[in-house]
Order: C-alpha cells, then structure tokens, then sequence
C-alpha cells in the first residue's frame, strides 16, 4: 500500500469516528466492522461489544429478523430492492431512521448506515 493511499484511510477514518453523524459500517453478511463514537450514543452499546458481531444485537427482536440474514439480495444486482431510508428499532426501544449507503472497497461490498432521530432527515458530515 502506498503512503498517499495509508494516509487518505487514516484521515478517512478519523473522519467517521468524529462525525457527530451516528454510523455503522457492516459487511454484506451484517457483521459490524466499525461503529463510531455517535452510534454509540445512540445505540447504548460500545464499539467493542457490537464490533464483529451481528448487527442484530441492536436490532429490537420484533424487527431482528432481516437483519440476520446475508443482504446479498438487497444489493445492486440482487432481486431485491433495498430502501435508502428505513426506520428501525433499535433493542433499546430507541425508534431511529437509517439512511443506508453502499459503498465498494478494495472489490468488497459494505453498508454503511446513518442514523438520526425519525422526524429528522440524516446528517452525514
């Protein structure tokens, strides 16, 4: 990896984990990779336990179920179609709004999700 190509990730990724907007970034079976400082506000989980783990563990059990599933199909190319914006609740009986977004790194496909309160549009900084 070149310098120019560490030092745009390292910058990129303090980024995230400053943003006052609440994010997850997860695989396309729904493993967590990342969750910043905000998403831990809102969650009430810590990065260190949701991290590596399914995105179902704050999800509310009523809605749990696609979200413990692969989301192959929901991406570009799959047969179905996946909403921008979703609103989801979280285990903590918090009601949020999530603005999802698909993003391609390295040839690997990840979500990442906003989220806000649900009578707000999502901020992304």
């Amino acid at each position: 990896m070149s310098v120019d190509i560490v030092s745009k990730t390292i910058a990129a990724a303090a980024a995230f984990q400053a943003s006052a907007s609440p994010a997850i970034i997860m695989t396309e079976d729904n493993i967590v990779v990342v969750m910043n400082a905000a998403a831990e506000g809102f969650t009430g989980y810590s990065a260190a336990d949701i991290e590596g783990h399914s995105i179902a563990l704050i999800i509310h059990p009523s809605q749990a179920h696609p979200h413990d599933k692969p989301m192959h199909p929901y991406l570009p190319g799959g047969d179905k179609e996946m909403a921008d914006h979703d609103d989801v609740m979280l285990a903590n009986g918090k009601r949020v709004k999530v603005d999802r977004r698909v993003i391609d790194v390295a040839g690997k496909t990840y979500l990442v999700g906003f989220m806000c309160d649900p009578d707000n549009e999502p901020i992304i900084s």
